[in-house]
């Protein structure tokens, strides 16, 4: 395990190592918890995937993208660090009505350490009570969630056309039947009416006969079915050939639509925005305590954020959060790089890109920082540090090469060749319903005239 000696001798208070997780490689600080009190006292906090917290005996281990930043700046102060943590190392701390602030920012406003050793996202209460650093990254707020996945679809027979469309068809239908209708009735009042035309009995067709030939040239043209019927007189096939050169272009699309569905389906997304999200019932997962959880605790009435509340689900216990996440029982809302690096640990452990961020993001771009106490003259000192690492790029890519699979998840069309599947069984239970449903109806159709047809022999 290599060491790192502090500048101006002193003995060495924290050690570095590098430790594999997962994918991707780390820089772990150990620190022990006895330091030697002329050492910088930083605060940490847990934050889900910029930084880790483990207690190991009388070692605390922090680890993650904020470990190797802080890796980096320590020795350039040339000092030594003690880590400080609270009693409960989830607990950021938010402004409490009498003016003080609990968790790791309590540490912070009383001088209890000299700056934080986790990002801070700023708002007016915490830049108003200590200093800020300049800002580190820019990040966001944005909402993830469990991505659908292709199964079959019982309805899928009427996807190819909208309701609209389905509608007009049947419109078109009817009218087509009754001009159908109609024409035929015309042709038995004209005196030259078409001999072709009579019943078997060589008089006029009744009523009967001219409307079920209109129904069965009607639906069986749309249907390409063949029928036994033909059109009589001119005007007739006219109005039967416009049908059937309609009945072939909708059948031709219907079946293009069809076909082009199947193969490569296009998934419906839960929700796309935060509108379509506070219509659903699906539970959202906000870390307590945090900038986000308080943006949304006093939303005005009336606004999605505020209508987000009956279905917002907010603790501390992030482990639990991100396995129901994981198992598609919650979406989660938070800064965009926390979001991204639960996904990278789902990616991690599955193999699968199996969630979605929503395009929408909110509350512009929120600032993510250092805290140091009021006045501190360690503030100038470390923006010097940071700002070189950021014109460097070093911070970018400290940061963002930790959630690289999560970038390409978010990335993914889910409509791409890897997602597609062999057609199952359940691909055609809609069809298959549909043809029982039409033998059946056949069937008593046939009982109803064997049965009307003995009862006609005996009387």
């Amino acid at each position: 395990m290599p060491f790192i000696g502090p500048a101006k001798g002193g003995s060495v208070q924290y050690s570095i190592r590098r430790c594999r997780q997962g994918s991707s490689s780390a820089r772990v600080l150990t620190m022990a918890v006895n330091a030697d009190n002329h050492c910088l006292k930083l605060g940490f906090t847990n934050w889900p995937g910029m930084l880790q917290i483990r207690s190991n005996g009388g070692n605390l281990t922090v680890h993650g993208p904020v470990a190797n930043l802080i890796a980096i700046i320590i020795p350039q102060l040339g000092n030594c660090m003690q880590i400080v943590v609270p009693d409960d190392p989830n607990h950021f701390g938010n402004r409490l009505p009498n003016g003080t602030w609990p968790g790791i920012l309590g540490f912070v406003t009383r001088r209890e350490v000299d700056m934080t050793g986790t990002f801070q996202i700023i708002d007016y209460d915490r830049y108003r009570d200590m200093d800020i650093s300049v800002p580190v990254l820019n990040l966001p707020a944005r909402i993830a969630y469990t991505r659908p996945t292709l199964a079959a679809d019982l309805a899928g027979f009427i996807k190819p056309f909208t309701a609209s469309s389905w509608c007009s068809l049947l419109m078109m239908t009817v009218v087509v039947l009754l001009a159908t209708v109609v024409v035929q009735a015309l042709f038995q009042y004209m005196p030259q009416h078409d001999t072709r035309m009579a019943g078997n009995d060589g008089g006029q067709w009744g009523r009967e006969r001219i409307w079920w030939t209109s129904t069965l040239w009607t639906t069986g043209a749309l249907l390409a079915q063949a029928v036994s019927w033909e059109p009589k007189r001119n005007v007739v096939r006219l109005v039967g050939g416009i049908w059937l050169l309609m009945s072939l272009v909708v059948s031709t699309v219907y079946r293009s639509n069809l076909k082009a569905m199947l193969i490569k389906p296009r998934l419906q997304y839960p929700f796309t925005t935060m509108a379509e999200l506070v219509r659903t019932d699906i539970p959202c997962y906000v870390v307590e305590a945090t900038v986000v959880h308080g943006i949304i605790e006093r939303a005005p009435p009336g606004t999605e954020l505020s209508q987000l509340k009956d279905q917002m689900v907010a603790h501390k216990d992030m482990p639990r959060a991100a396995a129901e996440f994981g198992d598609g029982k919650l979406a989660i809302f938070a800064d965009e790089f926390g979001v991204r690096m639960t996904m990278q640990e789902q990616f991690e452990r599955t193999q699968r890109c199996q969630f979605y961020i929503i395009s929408q993001s909110f509350f512009g771009s929120l600032t993510v920082s250092f805290s140091f106490p009021k006045g501190s003259p360690l503030k100038p000192r470390v923006d010097v540090i940071l700002t070189r690492l950021k014109e460097f790029g070093i911070v970018d890519h400290l940061f963002y090469m930790a959630v690289a699979n999560a970038d390409f998840c978010s990335k993914a069309d889910s409509s791409d060749g890897p997602s597609l599947r062999p057609l199952s069984l359940g691909d055609f239970y809609g069809v298959i319903s549909i043809y029982f449903t039409c033998v059946m109806l056949s069937a008593v159709v046939f009982v109803a005239e064997v049965v009307s047809g003995c009862l006609r022999q005996r009387h």
